[in-house]
């Protein structure tokens, strides 16, 4: 699903860029790195993207112009 595309490019971000995990730091949450050979782990990183407010993701996301990872309502956490 397009939304589970996004929770791996996000968690792949937090890994690739310094910049974005630091201000992932700074606010305290992190994105864990999704194991393919561990459904626990892929359930863990979209546990950890979907507490982390969307407005608080999408600023960093916005002010890294990153604006194809934004979350929009339908993938919100409700």
């Amino acid at each position: 699903s397009s939304s589970l595309k996004k929770v791996a490019s996000l968690a792949k971000l937090a890994h690739c860029s310094t910049e974005f995990a630091e201000r992932l730091s700074k606010v305290n949450y992190s994105i864990p790195r999704a194991n393919r050979t561990r459904w626990n782990s892929q359930y863990q990183t979209v546990k950890k993207v979907i507490n982390i407010p969307s407005s608080t993701l999408n600023s960093i996301l916005n002010d890294l112009k990153k604006m194809n990872l934004l979350l929009t309502r339908k993938i919100e956490k409700s």
